[in-house]
């Protein structure tokens, strides 16, 4: 069975669906319908009547051009209108999946599997980038995770272009809430290697459409959020389907003659290209604008707009400004030629021409666009046309060029280590002219090989002469062919590139010829020097070279030794058997062997040995030893056996007790701690440092009363539960635990170990704190103890850290007031609540979202503070807490008498105040009271019934909100309530329902 290659995407859904006959008709006039469908929005829109929309559809059809280009070419629509139609059908417009499912001819469950087998048969992949804040990227990258689609995410702007050229997406995909979105599509549509990637903008917002004009700032696509797998799907079949139609290159005809546009279009047709029209340069602008073409042919004398206008007009703009213009024209004098080439043409064509010289022209600019040549031009000119002209050619044939305006210039850039293959000089220059230029680079040695073409607008045999005579390699008389001016630069590049390397061979043969010397004269003294023992012998194994080394360590003399046989040298004859079997089998010889020196005395030796060859593996000269007598060594290996018998066994014994004291230790203290005090020779010295650290400070809010109420072990196991959760955590953040106070943890991030995040660990740490309180209070349940709450404060600020205590007891710790005002900060929260201070706040920056910030006054302090309500932090940590729904207070029948204390720090005040409650929950109550009072004061409370009878004595609360309107209402939030008091507040919940 034949392999299936380059099967479009409808025409394999319709075969695996298939389809009979009729559905397959209805289905396609369904395609036709949408094809349509803009025009029934611009209609809609009321751009056009009924009778110019069949003209338009009409002309579409006969012509074969798109929608909009017939609207243009008629006069019924200018591109500002079509681009917010064209927004509207990006919204609304029903995708080829949608009216299959909507038809019930497939479900959406099989359409996806069909699309899977789409990209899996055809061995092709569907590449995304989504560019979102993380949580976005997730939330895709889940709904995606089935399908075979190439994902990336990307949350950083700066690599957003270097992740388009690895990935080559097919498809990005931008959130709106991520910041410039705008910008960041206007980089991807004006580069060349991503402008045909399609766009698909993210919003949370039904209004959106309002907020941007997208087919204007290039949005292909609109999505909304939370995201949805089968709007997605619909875009991957559009975009495949898009991608199809844009193999097809598209050309823009320009001209007022019907019959011109007819004979052009019908030429290039034959190469496949998608042809649009337009019959003057006005229309030509409002088409390129809408249209952006692959390459545009302008005719000059047009109505409205001449050509030279419209082409400066589409140069100018930033959306338009690449496409490549061809000037078609019966006009062909030079100052005619020169103004389109002023105003960026790349070819000027004279009308009529031969058939198949323009097509073939556009051929080769279209597939040769974009590849770019190694070779380098720089060309030297002072008017702007010729500078144009050359740029055109140069762009045409991929050349990478360079533009300077005088001969100096050219010099300046040699300087700064541009390295040209051709140098093409003026003849007449402000500063300095292209003969003194010639002069002066011909003259240097660095640059006179660098061929130098003279171009002017002078014929006369002196000023050839001239130009010849100072070096120049070449002389092209303007006006110049374009393809005589390529032919001349190739023929001089080929020369330059055989001079180039022939002047690097004779270079590298120089520099052999040296080092083949230096090698020579140092291989000598090498072995003259050498402290190893060198000997050579020929094919017979006689000596032929004995160093000083050897004739030391033998006690031979060289004259002596030179021509005996090497088996004299010899103490273990099965010993130079065997060195002598491996050079024959290997041509090598590593080993040790026993040797003997001339009073007999036999020694160790270590022996590296080789067969000397030429090139074509023949032995040339017999046999070349290094070897160096090695009795020292082995009495030293001896030693060192012996002695690493002795520190293995001791350090098996020291990791023993390690491992033992990490253990140990590592229960009470953190490990970075522990590492502290075992791997430095200062970890148990008494002092410290000062250091800016971060502090965390948390306790569990009534716990006080809830011990008193509680067995011991009871509290000690709900302890325990909640530890243990905590200690996970601030491990996981890298946090340092410093100490337990009883119910209260107190954690430092910045020591032992400094780093550069402390900060923000130690916040995000707080969050995953405050968040798994589920999870200790799920645990709680379970084994039948109460709920808890925690609040945390954290600090940032310089403290001394270090080894605190005596010789026999010693505690890794922190101390200072930035201690103690961490300790203060966590005091002013109730449970589910984190305070930071202000130096936290501020190290943090932007990452922080802050419910509220307060001012406070805490004890010890002369001056006011800010502390902040944390409530999440965005990010590589991106940790929020969960929004707590709005508490109801429920209004009281009849008030309740309270008497209460205002404490101070731990005690209460010495004055007894009275209130009432009005509103109640189980949490919160609003009171009325004529005495001043601060936000985040601390009470402890007496409560009466309704009858003035005493109910409960030691509830705890904190004021959490002051009504500005009335002075005389407070918000309180209880921080510890008796059971007495919780189960009279229940039934008074209940009555008051």
């Amino acid at each position: 069975m034949a392999e299936k290659k380059n099967v479009k995407i409808g025409d394999f859904i319709i075969q695996k669906l298939n389809l009979e006959k009729d559905k397959v008709y209805k289905f396609l006039n369904m395609q036709s319908y949408l094809d349509d469908k803009v025009g029934e929005i611009a209609l809609e829109e009321k751009h056009i009547t009924e009778k110019e929309l069949g003209k338009i559809l009409s002309l579409q059809k006969s012509q074969k051009l798109t929608f909009g280009c017939a609207a243009i070419s008629l006069g019924y629509m200018k591109s500002s209108q079509l681009k917010l139609v064209l927004d509207i059908q990006a919204q609304n417009k029903q995708r080829i999946g949608e009216l299959l499912v909507k038809e019930g001819i497939i479900t959406q469950e099989n359409l996806f599997k069909i699309l899977d087998e789409y990209y899996t048969e055809n061995k092709k992949q569907f590449n995304i980038i989504s560019f979102a804040h993380n949580s976005v990227n997730q939330e895709i990258q889940n709904v995606l995770k089935p399908y075979h689609y190439g994902f990336t995410a990307c949350n950083d702007e700066e690599k957003l272009s270097a992740l388009i050229k690895k990935v080559k997406p097919h498809l990005i995909v931008l959130d709106k809430e991520k910041g410039r979105f705008t910008k960041v599509i206007k980089n991807i549509k004006e580069s060349k290697e991503s402008s045909h990637i399609k766009i698909a903008l993210l919003s949370r917002s039904k209004e959106i459409f309002k907020m941007v004009t997208g087919y204007e700032i290039g949005i292909d696509y609109f999505l909304p959020l939370p995201f949805e797998a089968k709007h997605f799907i619909n875009i991957i079949i559009d975009s495949e389907i898009q991608h199809a139609k844009r193999q097809k290159k598209r050309i823009l005809i320009v001209d007022d003659s019907h019959l011109v546009r007819l004979s052009i279009a019908q030429e290039l047709q034959q190469s496949g290209y998608q042809i649009l029209t337009a019959t003057n340069g006005e229309e030509a602008v409002e088409i390129a604008l809408l249209e952006k073409p692959d390459l545009i042919t302008m005719d000059i004398n047009m109505p409205v707009m001449n050509g030279y206008e419209a082409c400066h007009a589409i140069k100018s703009n930033h959306i338009t400004k690449n496409i490549p213009i061809i000037i078609l024209t019966s006009n062909n004098t030079q100052q005619e030629r020169e103004k389109g080439f002023a105003v960026g043409a790349i070819e000027y064509f004279t009308k009529p021409f031969t058939k198949g010289y323009l097509r073939n022209y556009i051929n080769h600019l279209l597939t040769s666009s974009g590849k770019t040549r190694e070779e380098k031009l720089l060309v030297a000119d002072d008017s702007l046309i010729c500078r144009n002209i050359f740029s055109a050619v140069f762009n045409k044939y991929g050349y990478q060029h360079e533009m300077v305006d005088n001969g100096q210039a050219v010099i300046d850039y040699l300087e700064k280590g541009y390295t040209p293959s051709t140098i093409l000089l003026d003849y007449q220059m402000p500063i300095m002219d292209g003969l003194e230029a010639c002069k002066i680079l011909k003259q240097d040695e660095r640059y006179r090989n660098i061929p130098i073409i003279i171009v002017t607008g002078s014929s006369e045999k002196d000023d050839v002469l001239k130009a010849l005579k100072i070096g120049a390699d070449d002389y092209l008389i303007k006006p110049f062919d374009g393809d005589e001016l390529i032919a001349r630069i190739e023929t001089h590049i080929r020369n330059f590139t055989l001079l180039e390397k022939l002047k690097q061979q004779n270079q590298l043969l120089r520099e052999n010829e040296k080092a083949l010397m230096e090698a020579q004269a140092y291989s000598r003294n090498i072995i003259d020097s050498s402290i190893d023992m060198i000997i050579t012998c020929d094919n017979d194994q006689k000596i032929v070279e004995f160093n000083k080394a050897a004739e030391a360590t033998f006690g031979y003399k060289k004259e002596e030794i030179v021509g005996k046989d090497f088996s004299l040298l010899y103490a273990d004859e099965k010993a130079e058997l065997r060195v002598q079997k491996e050079l024959k089998e290997t041509g090598k010889f590593y080993g040790e062997s026993l040797e003997k020196r001339k009073n007999g005395a036999i020694f160790p030796a270590s022996i590296s040995a080789s067969l000397l060859k030429d090139a074509h593996g023949k032995v040339i000269l017999g046999t070349m030893g290094v070897s160096r007598d090695i009795t020292k060594l082995k009495l030293a290996e001896e030693d060192a056996r012996k002695t690493h018998i002795k520190l293995k066994s001791a350090y098996e014994e020291l990791e023993k007790k390690n491992d033992f004291i990490r253990k140990t230790f590592g229960r009470y203290i953190s490990d970075d701690v522990v590492d502290t005090i075992l791997d430095s020779s200062q970890g148990l010295t008494l002092g410290g440092e000062k250091r800016e650290v971060t502090i965390m400070m948390t306790d569990l809010r009534g716990f006080t009363s809830l011990s008193e109420n509680s067995s011991a072990e009871e509290v000690v196991n709900l302890l325990n539960i909640y530890f243990e959760i905590m200690t996970e955590i601030i491990l996981k953040y890298q946090g340092t635990i410093d100490e337990f106070i009883g119910d209260a943890i107190l954690a430092i991030f910045g020591a032992p170990l400094q780093r550069s995040n402390d900060v923000e660990r130690a916040v995000a740490c707080a969050l995953e704190m405050q968040l798994a309180m589920e999870e200790v209070n799920r645990r709680n349940k379970e084994a039948g103890y109460p709920c808890v709450e925690m609040g945390i404060g954290i600090n940032t600020g310089e403290v001394v850290v270090g080894n605190i205590g005596s010789r026999k007891r010693t505690k890794y710790g922190v101390v200072g007031s930035n201690v103690n005002l961490t300790s203060r900060i966590e005091s002013y929260t109730v449970g589910g609540q984190i305070f930071v201070s202000e130096g936290t706040l501020n190290a943090c920056g932007k990452m922080l979202t802050v419910k509220d910030k307060i001012e406070i006054m805490p004890k010890g302090f002369a001056k006011p503070i800010t502390i902040a309500d944390v409530i999440g932090i965005s990010g590589e940590y991106d940790i929020h807490l969960h929004k707590g729904k709005a508490v109801k207070l429920t209004k009281l029948k009849k008030p309740l008498t309270i008497k209460f204390n205002i404490l101070e720090g731990k005690h209460a005040g010495q004055d007894l105040h009275s209130g009432t409650i009005t509103k109640l929950s189980n949490k919160l109550a609003e009171i009325e009271t004529s005495v001043k009072m601060n936000k985040l004061e601390n009470l402890e409370i007496t409560l009466y019934d309704d009858k003035g009878k005493e109910v409960a004595t030691n509830l705890y609360a904190k004021i959490t909100d002051k009504d500005s309107a009335h002075p005389k209402i407070f918000r309180i939030t209880f921080t510890s309530v008796p059971d007495k008091a919780a189960n009279f507040f229940n039934d008074l919940g209940k009555k008051n329902s």
